[in-house]
């Protein structure tokens, strides 16, 4: 039988990934603020390479999701295609990096993404999961399946988190995995910004988002409403990757962890809380 090994990484970057959406509301302006490209496109290419190993430092799998863009909201882009590189993904051998902090992709995704040092950083999205808006069946939702909608006043709102096939699955290489969501965590969050007491709204579809996003990108950025001094880098996957110094960080207390979806089962994080903070589990 083939061994998988399959480690759980949790990244520190400059955004607090595992942190639960404090708001019901969506920023889209601030976070197009924040971006070199806004887009709509479609996923038509996922890959894995692996960096370059140095000295003791063993070679880390990197994704490259690539997109075909069908729409550009904010920032200049003129290609029909754009690469993206997130940490995380499979190895030569088979072994397989989770980032937990990150999005699952599959191939046909349709998303709304707001791009953010793509090439520098090991998730290039602003607040990582949080810069992904997803289109599933005509509807808008962010990653973690709750409903996008527009309230009373034309605001962005996060509302119900329902039970989506595209969002509990996906899949690294040829092996699927399935999300375990906790959904009224997700709804609830940490009990001081409840999305259960969202204000009632429509939610968005596929047809209406575009413009209501830059609607908002207009209203926040007024001296570059278009992006025009924004610049997004597309990666060349034969180039090679540097990889980041690994750092180990220490899970969070239960209650900071009921802040935040997972898609990990209690059981593997008790292993690797017994196992001191080590993220590496093997499924044979």
């Amino acid at each position: 039988m083939v061994r998988f090994i399959i480690t759980l990484i949790t990244v520190c970057l400059a955004w607090p990934a595992l942190a639960h959406q404090t708001s019901n509301r969506l920023d889209v302006g601030g976070m197009a603020a924040q971006s070199d490209l806004v887009f709509k496109g479609r996923v038509v290419g996922i890959d894995y390479r692996e960096s370059e190993g140095k000295g003791e430092q063993k070679p880390l799998p990197f994704t490259f999701v690539t997109y075909a863009i069908e729409e550009v909201l904010f920032g200049q882009y003129s290609e029909s295609t754009l690469t993206l590189r997130f940490l995380g993904g499979m190895t030569k051998s088979g072994e397989i990096m989770m980032n937990t902090s990150a999005p699952s992709f599959d191939m046909g995704d349709e998303d709304i993404l707001f791009v953010q040092d793509n090439g520098r950083s090991e998730c290039p999205l602003v607040e990582c999961s949080n810069g992904r808006l997803r289109v599933i069946h005509g509807a808008i939702y962010n990653e973690y399946g709750q409903a996008v909608l527009q309230d009373r006043k034309g605001g962005m709102v996060l509302g119900r988190s329902e039970n989506l096939d595209e969002v509990n699955t996906y899949q690294i290489g040829e092996r699927k995995f399935q999300r375990n969501i906790n959904r009224k965590l997700v709804q609830e969050g940490d009990g001081e910004a409840s999305t259960s007491k969202a204000m009632a709204g429509i939610q968005l579809q596929a047809g209406n988002i575009s413009g209501l996003v830059r609607e908002h990108i207009f209203k926040a950025n007024a001296r570059d409403p278009y992006g025009m001094s924004k610049q997004v880098r597309n990666l060349d996957m034969t180039a090679p990757i540097t990889a980041p110094q690994a750092r180990p960080v220490a899970l969070p207390e239960p209650k900071s962890q009921a802040q935040a979806p997972t898609n990990e089962d209690p059981a593997e994080l008790e292993a690797i809380q017994h196992n001191g903070g080590n993220p590496v589990l093997k499924d044979q």
